[in-house]
């Protein structure tokens, strides 16, 4: 809202800050100045004032009040004038209001043998310098008192009101009112209005009519200050897209009792127009008043919340100019609160003015004094993230899904009875996609990936989340990791995600990892998602934490997946068990390394690492790694067969190795091998 230096000046008894130092005292301590603006002899202030204070602050005499607040001044009392009702000779005005819930308060004088004419100089001024363009003294004090005190007025032509009588009330829908600025508006259901006898004459609360506008031959007049609902004002504008000052004052709130001074103050306005007229009908339909309310401050309390103390004196004194009453001593208050402070409702409120007016720059920064005990580390936490990074850093993708499967989903990963009996089925799902909580991390990581298999010839995904399932009557719920891996040129995706999970332990520090065989669903759960033959346990000193293997043809056809995939899924909390956090640093060995390979023909269902383990052993301390490199099986070997080939590190930490340590040792691995008639090492 707009507010002029000089017309504020004119309510302060003292000279206020000047215009730069006002902004900063009203940006600490009230509300934030958007702009000031210089013109001519005057400075515009563009203040926003907050909702909790439009009761009081949306107009020029509360916001003089809030400077005086702030600034330790005094302002002057406003003059108005009696408004009894003397004897006269305009029939009756009968005023009728159909819901007294929208209408707190309805006051109306009616003035008759007003004088229409141009308003005096300096309230045209005042009005021309927020904005508003004078157009008589009667419309031009409605306008004034409005911008003055917040409180909205409206005159109507008595004598076009047909019948005198006004009744306010909801209108129906596809009403029409013509307003002041010549817009016929079509009115939707339940906005306020007011209606003589034959037709609507205003939109109430928001804008007049057109059909009781003063003009010049205005002989008559009916002032009307009412209170209106709210929230019924505030909907009217958000439906019809239509707002003046006067419905943002309403939409608000306003102080019933602001009413009644506010007409005084009209009337007194009116006299030093002179434009005589008197009041021959006071009309005040009050039915529930609003009085003040009382707290009880204690002076403890105001230290306690704002961390400083401020003297009795200050306190008091602060009250009293927010316009409060203040009795008793020491260390409780009792304080009447005046009723155009709406948002003053219990003791905090009062406490936070206190520290408003009272400044907080004034309140010293004090760190808190607390024992600041660091927390315990989320071990769980620690552990997903280290998972995580070891899988992205072995070129994972991690996704997220939901942690529920579709009423499908157990045909198409084929679960046995037993399964299904150990599905959390949901009470009331929001849909066939969310009927059980999911049992295993795979059903939807491998939905995602079908979906992203059709637009890409490599995919790897993971997601670290919690399965769900029945263990007798009791629901389970697990930490789970899983990860899919998937080429289209890749014809063993196995040893792909065996790596992953190598890696992911080794990450971890965990040691002592190998694979045992698994027997295809005999005793694991869902186990049919699994591929007969390709799959491994995954143990760790004897405890099985996991599963790694290829998923079984049958799924892979119900998800029409275009080319072979192996996945992993590893218990969290089995991980957490073997996982270590120490780290061991070892100084670069800087003598070279050597590689060497070996093949070896072995048959079909020989595991590589039983070749691995003959070759550590037969190697010793001189084979640093052995890694596998190539695994064959199909023409040109025979039937039953296969060819494994791997490639040997030697490496001394203290020497160069010869040539002749390197083939000694290279033969003694492949003797080794050779003892297993089953085995035989190509040369």
């Amino acid at each position: 809202m707009l507010y002029s230096y000089n017309w504020l000046q004119h309510y302060s008894k003292y000279k206020l800050p000047q215009a730069e130092k006002l902004e900063e005292l009203l940006n600490t301590h009230s509300f934030e100045v958007e702009e000031v603006k210089k013109q001519t002899s005057d400075y515009l202030f563009d203040i926003s004032v907050l909702p909790n204070r439009s009761h009081d602050c949306l107009g020029h005499f509360g916001m003089a009040k809030e400077i005086a607040a702030i600034t330790n001044g005094k302002t002057i009392a406003l003059k108005t004038v009696s408004s009894n009702p003397r004897k006269g000779k305009l029939a009756k005005l009968t005023v009728h209001i159909q819901n007294r819930q929208m209408v707190a308060r309805y006051a109306a004088l009616v003035i008759e043998g007003i004088q229409v004419k141009p308003s005096p100089k300096k309230l045209r001024d005042r009005l021309e310098a927020v904005g508003l363009h004078s157009i008589n003294n009667v419309v031009d004090v409605t306008n004034y008192v409005m911008l003055e005190m917040g409180q909205p007025l409206h005159a109507f032509d008595y004598d076009q009101i047909e019948g005198a009588v006004m009744t306010v009330r909801e209108s129906r829908k596809g009403e029409e009112v013509e307003t002041l600025d010549d817009q016929t508006l079509s009115l939707p259901e339940g906005v306020l209005v007011i209606e003589d006898k034959n037709r609507l004459i205003d939109l109430a609360g928001i804008k007049g009519g057109k059909e009781s506008a003063i003009s010049q031959k205005t002989k008559h007049i009916v002032l009307q200050a009412a209170n209106f609902d709210p929230i019924t004002i505030y909907k009217a504008r958000k439906q019809m897209g239509y707002s003046t000052q006067a419905a943002v004052m309403y939409s608000h709130g306003i102080d019933p009792n602001l009413a009644m001074i506010s007409l005084q103050r009209a009337l007194f306005l009116l006299k030093e127009a002179e434009s005589e007229g008197k009041v021959v009908q006071v009309i005040d339909i009050y039915p529930v008043k609003r009085l003040a309310k009382k707290i009880l401050l204690h002076a403890e309390r105001i230290e306690s919340l704002l961390g400083v103390w401020v003297p009795l004196p200050e306190i008091k004194r602060i009250l009293l100019s927010i316009g409060c009453q203040v009795t008793g001593n020491g260390k409780h208050l009792r304080v009447q609160i005046p009723t155009s402070r709406m948002d003053l409702a219990i003791e905090e409120d009062l406490v936070e003015e206190i520290g408003r007016i009272y400044g907080y720059d004034q309140i010293p920064a004090v760190f808190p004094l607390a024992p600041l005990d660091p927390p315990l580390p989320n071990k769980e936490w620690l552990l997903q993230e280290s998972v995580r990074d070891a899988l992205r850093a072995s070129g994972y993708t991690e996704t997220y899904s939901y942690s529920f499967i579709s009423a499908t989903d157990p045909s198409k990963f084929l679960y046995t009875p037993s399964d299904r009996k150990k599905l959390v089925e949901l009470q009331n799902p929001i849909s066939e996609d969310f009927s059980y909580m999911r049992p295993t991390l795979l059903e939807n990581l491998l939905k995602h990936f079908s979906q992203n298999a059709r637009i890409s010839d490599e995919l790897k995904i993971f997601e670290v989340g919690k399965v769900f399932g029945l263990a007798g009557k009791n629901y389970a719920e697990t930490g789970m990791v899983a990860g899919f891996v998937g080429e289209r040129q890749l014809e063993q995706p196995f040893y792909q995600a065996k790596g992953a999970v190598a890696q992911l332990c080794e990450w971890l520090g965990i040691a002592g990892v190998w694979y045992d065989e698994y027997k295809h669903a005999a005793d694991h759960a869902y186990g049919k998602v699994w591929h007969a033959t390709r799959c491994a346990k995954i143990k760790v000193h004897g405890k099985e934490i996991g599963l790694v293997g290829e998923i079984s043809r049958h799924v892979s056809a119900n998800l029409k997946l275009p080319f072979r995939v192996a996945a992993f899924q590893i218990n969290m909390e089995m991980l957490a068990q073997f996982a270590s956090s120490e780290k061991q640093y070892q100084e670069i060995v800087k003598y070279p390394s050597v590689v060497r390979d070996v093949a070896v023909l072995v048959h079909k269902r020989t595991k590589v690492f039983e070749l691995l383990d003959a070759i550590g052993k037969a190697g010793g301390i001189l084979v640093k790694d052995i890694s596998l490199f190539d695994l064959y099986e199909g023409s040109g070997l025979p039937e039953g067969k296969k060819n494994i080939a791997f490639h040997i590190v030697y490496q001394a930490d203290d020497r160069t190795l010869t040539g002749e340590e390197i083939e000694q040792t290279q033969s003694s691995i492949i003797a080794v091998l050779e003892t297993n008639p089953q085995w035989e090492v190509r040369k």
